[in-house]
């Protein structure tokens, strides 16, 4: 995979027609983001310390390459950060990487870019490319922050959540391959003596979404539990556009893998039917633990004729594939009943209701 991705970003640098005037000053906003920019200047590094240097085609203008970073990136460490917590601040301090401009970022519009020869390597098997993703990448990697939560127990603890998406380094830090997944990163924060302490850190829990980029994470909230959300969206360019959830949760002070559920996400207009979605609810809490018991409900709407025509069966809830294969709409709720047991959630019970329009 590595070469043919290597081949499409060549193909996409040409099929752009960036002019050398915008190349170089995409690569100089780059190395002199600023305080205008940004609140606190220290995340832009002025001085690079990468390993080496490559230069654009146009004018010898040198882009900045990834910074070698000296630990592995999976290692536990201690890391403790001021108050107000900055997110920028917590994602240079994680990956210490060199940070950089991203003129596409809207909330957090900057990269950290990192290479790790002496990491240990994590193998993912893509559920939609036929191959194999290994992290960190070789060329080196871009990571950007995807969203920060907040979250308070009954005792008025404070956390901050911060989840990153990760892609392998491009030089103009462009993300393409419709089947090519982002490798999720997640890191807790508590709130210690006006201190952000980090509590538990891991770079790559897992490959989602498209684009190399994983889908948008959510936060299920109770008392003293929570849950990320991760609906892995994917499709062709005229729809269907098709996801499976995936939960997950802290176990034991280490963010864990709780529950993996396929066929939870269909969107077809295109098509004129066949659509729906999932909520999670949260039931019973346990202490110190994720949420005892849940709850994920998909309903929507379903035409067996339209559905089959434009997807792939295996991805349809078990309860559909018992309808009749009529042309005929129906509306359909399903409920199922999980209890956490050993770091999984385990199905203990599933309600269907199908009915016609």
């Amino acid at each position: 995979m590595k070469n043919s991705f290597k081949n499409i970003i060549s193909i996409l640098s040409f099929s752009f027609l960036f002019s050398c005037e915008n190349r170089v000053t995409k690569e100089s906003s780059a190395t002199t983001y600023n305080d205008s920019v940004l609140d606190n200047p220290y995340h832009i590094s002025k001085n690079s310390n990468s390993n080496s240097s490559s230069y654009n085609s146009c004018d010898n203008i040198p882009i900045k390459q990834p910074k070698e970073i000296n630990f592995d990136i999976f290692s536990k460490r201690n890391l403790t950060l001021s108050n107000p917590f900055d997110p920028i601040d917590a994602l240079h301090k994680i990956y210490q990487g060199d940070t950089v401009k991203d003129d596409e970022g809207k909330n957090y519009p900057v990269i950290e870019i990192w290479k790790c020869n002496k990491c240990k390597l994590k193998k993912f098997e893509s559920t939609i490319i036929e191959d194999t993703i290994t992290f960190p990448f070789e060329v080196g990697n871009d990571t950007r922050i995807l969203s920060v939560f907040d979250f308070q127990d009954s005792s008025k603890n404070n956390y901050k959540i911060l989840t990153t998406t990760t892609s392998e380094f491009s030089e103009m830090h462009v993300r393409v391959g419709r089947y090519i997944p982002g490798i999720l990163g997640l890191s807790i924060f508590q709130n210690i003596n006006n201190k952000w302490n980090l509590i538990s850190f891991n770079p790559a829990l897992g490959c989602y979404g498209m684009f190399q980029t994983v889908n948008t994470s959510e936060i299920i909230t109770g008392k003293n539990s929570f849950l990320i959300t991760i609906n892995n969206i994917v499709g062709g360019p005229a729809e269907p556009y098709w996801g499976n959830l995936t939960l997950i949760g802290l176990y034991n002070n280490e963010f864990k893998i709780l529950l993996e559920e396929s066929g939870t996400y269909r969107l077809g207009n295109f098509s004129g039917n066949s659509n729906w979605n999932t909520r999670v609810l949260i039931e019973k809490e346990n202490p110190n633990s994720p949420p005892a018991t849940i709850q994920l409900i998909i309903s929507g709407d379903f035409n067996y004729d339209k559905y089959i025509t434009n997807d792939i069966l295996s991805n349809l809830p078990k309860a559909l594939k018992e309808v009749t294969k009529k042309d005929e709409d129906y509306l359909f709720k399903i409920k199922k009943y999980y209890i956490l047991k050993k770091g999984k959630y385990i199905l203990t019970n599933e309600v269907s209701s199908i009915k016609k329009k």
